[in-house]
This record gives structure tokens, C-alpha cells and sequence, in this order.
């Protein structure tokens, strides 16, 4: 019977990936307080395995056991990666309307700069980026910075997927931007994030925002959705009118629909700004029957909040009326 080495490794030993330096000698393992230098020793310093006094009971083991006590013990390293997978897009929102106003145009184009708009696929890829607002807003989360080229376009039916999450917020809850905020009850965020031309002007201005300033982004890139740009002057010259209140009669003549709900979405007063899914379920997206079966639906509702709280209303007079009498 072969006699055993003194410094073997525990039978419940966990092996540890160690980041960095070595770890010193003699000191415990932090997930079973084994002794480290069990493991890891100096190649200079390596020991053959001693033996306790005994023999083998066959050439064979003898042989084996001299084999391993003259083999020294090897230190294994793992070389660790971290590997961040991503998706691929093939193009970003902004090379999608950069293509669209740069095909050649015929004589029916220039007589109508909107005939080059293809309005089915245009609201789709809105009514897509508005369902990922509703989502990110559902979480209560702030992107902060919704643009074109933050919004990526994906397979040729389009399908949209909104990144850049680096100016994201949660809701409510300060953020660790560093920069000037200013705080509003309960609230505070970072002053002056985001992009000039698509941010609210709360957010530019750092006073209190929520998640309207994300909608205000949303009605700047409808805008530039349905509004085909000839050179770079002309489109930041009608976004900027369009900071201002003002949208050309043209676009008015061409979407009439759309123009009302990009007049709320861009308005100064947050309040009077839709939420996504407000403006998801607006005539926009829904036929008119549609929407006026849902608002008889909330009527309905609101009808029954109603009755409820006149039942309780009762039930305390009656609750009330009660105590008095038996006070008297």
C-alpha cells in the first residue's frame, strides 16, 4: 500500500480563479480557508512531495510515487475575457432618411417634395419607435436623447430597435451624470444633457422633466420623418421654426393629422405633451371607430369608479349617522 503525501489537496477543495497578482503565500483560500500554498507555490521555491516511512507493495507504485514527487507542481492561470455581444443593425434611422431625400428625383417630386415620403412605411416606423418609448417608458426610464442616429433600423422590413442608453435615467431617481442639476420637489436630473436640436427645452434648461421631455424628442423626429430636407441649412432651419411653434403650410396641407399631434408633442408646456401610448391609441394609428369605442370604454369605466365611490360614500354617512345615535 502506497503511503500518502503530506501536502495534498482537500478532497472538498473548490479551485479559485485569482484576477490580478498572485495571492501571498500561506494565506486561506476565501472560499474553503485552504491553505494557498497547497496550490500555488514558487517554481523557484517547488519541493519534491515528501514521503512518510513506509514501501509500496510493488515495484509499480514505487515507481508511480517517485515519478510524482520528482514532477513539481504546475500552476495553472486562466486568462480571463469579457465579451459583450451586440446586435447588428444595418443602418441607423438617420442613414435611412438620408438615403430617402438623396434618390433622384423626377418632375412629379418637384412639384410635390412629399410624393417621395412613402407614408404607410413612414408611420410604421414611427408607430415602432413609439412602442418602444411606451416600453422604456413603462419601466421608468429617461432616454434623454432620442435621435435618428440613435435609433437603428434592422432587416428590410425595418424593424426598429432605439440604443444609445448612455444619458438613460430612471425616473424620479437622481442620476450619477455629473454636471449642474436643479431639483423640483422630489426630482432632480442633470442639466443640459442630451442633443440641441431634438431635447426638450426642460431638459436643455435643467429645470424639472420627466418622461414628457422624451416625447418632446419623439415630435422633432416625426417631423423629420414626413419632412423630406433638399440641403443640411434647410432641415436645421425647420427644426429650428419648429422649437419656435411653426411648421410650413405646405406639411399642414400635406399631413393634416399629423400636424396637430407634432404641434402637442413640441409644445413648451410638458403637460399638454401626449404620452406614447395616448398617441398609440389616437386616430393617428387606430380608425375613428376604433378610437371612439375606446373612449366609450373609459367612459363606461369612469361610470363605474363612480358608482363604487357613491356606494362608499353612503356607507360612511350611514356608518356615521349610526355613531351619532348611539352617542345620544
Amino acid at each position: 500500500m502506497c503511503t500518502k503525501p503530506k501536502n495534498r489537496v482537500p478532497e472538498n477543495y473548490v479551485p479559485c480563479v485569482f484576477l490580478g497578482e498572485r495571492p501571498i503565500p500561506n494565506t486561506k483560500c476565501p472560499v474553503m480557508g485552504a491553505d494557498s500554498s497547497v496550490v500555488f507555490e514558487e517554481e523557484s521555491s517547488r519541493s519534491n512531495i515528501e514521503l512518510s516511512n513506509g514501501s509500496c507493495s510493488d515495484k509499480k507504485c514505487q515507481q508511480r510515487v517517485e515519478k510524482c514527487a520528482t514532477k513539481p507542481i504546475k500552476e495553472v492561470q486562466f486568462h480571463l475575457m469579457l465579451y459583450i455581444q451586440m446586435h447588428l443593425c444595418e443602418r441607423s434611422l438617420q442613414d435611412w432618411i438620408s438615403e430617402r431625400n438623396a434618390k433622384p428625383k423626377d418632375q412629379h417630386v418637384l412639384r410635390c417634395p412629399f410624393a417621395c415620403v412613402d407614408s404607410d412605411h413612414t408611420l410604421n416606423i414611427l408607430k415602432n419607435i413609439l412602442d418602444g418609448v411606451e416600453y422604456i417608458h413603462s419601466r421608468g426610464i429617461i432616454h434623454r436623447d432620442l435621435k435618428p442616429r440613435n435609433i437603428f433600423l434592422h432587416g428590410h422590413d425595418c424593424h426598429v430597435r432605439i440604443g444609445d442608453f448612455g444619458l438613460a435615467c430612471k425616473d424620479l431617481i437622481l442620476d450619477g451624470h455629473e454636471g449642474s442639476s436643479s431639483s423640483c420637489g422630489d426630482s432632480s436630473h442633470t442639466t443640459g444633457v442630451g442633443t440641441f436640436v431634438y431635447a426638450s427645452p426642460e431638459q436643455l434648461k435643467g429645470s424639472h422633466y420627466d418622461s414628457k421631455s422624451d416625447m418632446y424628442s419623439v415630435g422633432m423626429l416625426a417631423f423629420e420623418l414626413f419632412q423630406p430636407f433638399g440641403t443640411e441649412m434647410e432641415r436645421v432651419r425647420s427644426l429650428g421654426d419648429l422649437r419656435e411653434g411653426k411648421i410650413s403650410d405646405s406639411f399642414c396641407l400635406s399631413w393634416p393629422k399629423l400636424v396637430k399631434h407634432i404641434l402637442n408633442l413640441t409644445n413648451q408646456d410638458p403637460s399638454v405633451r401626449p404620452t406614447a401610448t395616448e398617441l398609440l391609441q389616437s386616430e393617428l394609428f387606430c380608425s375613428k371607430d376604433t378610437v371612439i369605442y375606446g373612449l366609450q370604454k373609459q367612459v363606461e369605466e369612469q361610470d363605474k369608479e363612480i358608482m363604487q365611490l357613491r356606494r362608499r360614500i353612503s356607507e360612511l354617512e350611514s356608518s356615521v349617522s349610526l355613531s351619532e345615535s348611539n352617542k345620544t
